[in-house]
């Protein structure tokens, strides 16, 4: 069971300093206001303010999926491939390049309905923080999957951490569909995971 499911992540992720920034959301207080709605796996689309993103790379707006913390942008074509795999919602976005609405083609922010406590507490290594400092997890050293908690489920979400997961058999598919963007690693080589 483990051995089947991926960790999902922008091609971005990891780059260069000045490439981590994926985009920045243009109105500072929408993460506060709105991050509670897209950490629970009930639609959110009429919860959600309307999104305004700035993405300074014009090359990065040519990928079909970035993200930034919980914010999964993805092309209008990944999200019409994906809607018969997964169980998510795709809500329209205004992204600006250079401070200009970006027209080229639409982009969506994905949310993800199914998400499951699926981190086996027992058999993952990881350390919490103090109760004083709100608990939760700080670290995960070891993620183990409880297989039952996530069922028949292709993509989905850890709520113990903001872990995006894809089941192998899809990963394979958008690989093969030429989607780009997308970056996967193995879920049983993941080490050091901090929450975002």
């Amino acid at each position: 069971m483990q051995e089947d499911i991926t960790h999902l992540y922008s091609q971005w992720s990891f780059m260069h300093d000045d490439q981590i920034q994926a985009m920045e959301v243009k109105d500072p207080s929408w993460r506060a206001r709105n991050n509670m709605h897209l950490v629970k796996s009930s639609p959110a689309l009429s919860l959600l303010d309307p999104l305004t993103v700035e993405c300074s790379s014009l090359k990065r707006l040519d990928y079909d999926y970035f993200g930034s913390g919980l914010i999964d942008v993805v092309s209008s074509a990944l999200a019409d491939f994906l809607r018969p795999h997964v169980h998510a919602e795709f809500i329209p976005i205004t992204v600006l390049h250079n401070g200009q609405v970006y027209n080229e083609r639409p982009l969506l922010l994905m949310h993800l309905l199914d998400q499951f406590p699926a981190m086996d507490l027992e058999k993952s290594n990881y350390t919490e923080w103090a109760e004083a400092a709100g608990g939760g997890i700080d670290r995960v050293e070891k993620l183990v999957l409880n297989g039952q908690a996530i069922g028949s489920s292709s993509a989905f979400v850890l709520d113990e951490i903001p872990l995006l997961c894809v089941r192998n058999d899809l990963a394979e598919a958008l690989r093969n569909a030429g989607f780009n963007g997308l970056k996967f690693k193995p879920l049983n080589t993941c080490q050091n995971i901090r929450p975002n």
